[in-house]
């Protein structure tokens, strides 16, 4: 199956990715295949991340359910690395660096979808480096667009 309308883009995420840590942050309106834009650029890159991708909804915009909080988030994505629920730290600031700590042993590809905005999510991984805060700017109504975040 083609994914159709975006391959431009698919492209040039697959030949300007390298071995880098990045944060890519995907935004749009409601509807215009954001999610489906990221699972497709995950697959492309997929063969780069031998252990694999993680995927968490974040449930913003689900109607009669309140968001994922950071922590929670974190609880869900930990939990995915194989930490036993048991292990998993009450605090939050604990909990991140824990979820740096499994992400810095790891080349993984995650996915958190339906943010509330681009920082509202876990904290990303700094292997070592500051990464700064992307800003938050307000959606474009023409489809998908991808935007580099960060780069550590």
């Amino acid at each position: 199956m083609e994914f159709v309308g975006r391959s431009e883009e698919l492209a040039q995420l697959a030949h300007e990715h390298g071995q880098t840590p990045r944060v890519l942050i995907i935004e749009g309106t409601p509807g215009v295949g954001k999610s489906a834009f990221a699972m497709e650029a995950a697959c492309i890159i997929a063969d780069r991340y031998p252990d694999g991708l993680l995927y968490l909804n974040l449930e913003s915009h689900h109607p009669g359910s309140a968001a994922l909080d950071s922590a929670e988030a974190l609880g869900r994505l930990l939990q995915m690395t194989g930490v036993p629920a048991t292990q998993i730290p009450e605090a939050f600031g604990e909990r991140a660096a824990l979820w740096r700590a499994q992400l810095s042993r790891r080349q993984a590809v995650v996915i958190l979808d339906d943010a509330v905005s681009p920082g509202s999510g876990p904290p990303a991984p700094t292997h070592g480096r500051p990464v700064p805060d992307p800003d938050n700017r307000q959606a474009r109504a023409s489809g998908p667009r991808r935007r580099s975040g960060a780069h550590p």
